[in-house]
């Protein structure tokens, strides 16, 4: 299963629906979370979008410190906005709400992206690269550069070894979003939904580098 893209759909799919519960001025009892209402599932689970994302983020032994309200990214005004101890918030939720709801998972699903990008270069390419002994390296060179975010990672191969080099130039620069990156590397999304500049025959022979398993 592709965790990430997954992540991402049922986010959507709850945003969606939580706009259309509280698009009518109040927000509705959630029958399997007693006493919650919808706006306090919209505000938990965006509280812990924010906390996964700090953690991941920061690299950091357990959550975030429950005290430490920056990591919740909240606006500055959250005066009408549904208090977790008031539950059951059944009032009107700000748009603001939502809004935060989203940018926190979106901020969340593209840390996981980024995340497992590194993964592909650091383990499951040179993985790949044993289990279907694929050829040597030749010193071909890749960037790959996130448009959502600061991800670039510049990789090469060389005999057997594949590198993360720190540079930021390549024979061959492909740029999308994270996680279409990522489907990229796993050879879910075809290199044309991304942007790519320079040598695309090397661009055909990353997969003979890294067959699909």
């Amino acid at each position: 299963m592709d965790h990430v893209a997954q992540f991402n759909r049922e986010v959507r799919a709850f945003e969606a629906v939580a706009r259309r519960a509280t698009s009518s001025g109040g927000a509705p009892l959630v029958p399997s979370c007693p006493g919650w209402s919808v706006a306090d599932l919209v505000i938990h689970l965006g509280a812990v979008h924010r906390h996964v994302h700090a953690v991941v983020r920061d690299r950091l032994p357990g959550l975030p410190d429950p005290g430490d309200l920056a990591v919740l990214g909240l606006p500055a005004d959250i005066g009408d906005w549904p208090h977790p101890d008031r539950a059951p918030n059944t009032g009107p939720v700000p748009p603001a709400v939502l809004d935060w709801f989203a940018e926190g998972a979106s901020l969340l699903g593209a840390r996981f992206a980024a995340d497992a990008v590194t993964q592909v270069f650091e383990v499951m390419a040179p993985a790949r690269r044993s289990w279907t002994q694929a050829p040597p390296g030749t010193g071909e060179r890749y960037l790959f550069r996130q448009t959502d975010g600061p991800g670039t990672w510049a990789v090469c191969f060389d005999g057997d070894d594949v590198r993360l080099t720190g540079g930021s130039a390549g024979a061959v620069e492909l740029a999308g979003t994270a996680s279409d990156l990522l489907l990229h590397l796993w050879r879910r999304l075809p290199a044309d939904r991304l942007d790519v500049r320079g040598d695309r025959a090397l661009l055909d022979r990353y997969f003979t580098l890294v067959p699909p398993v």
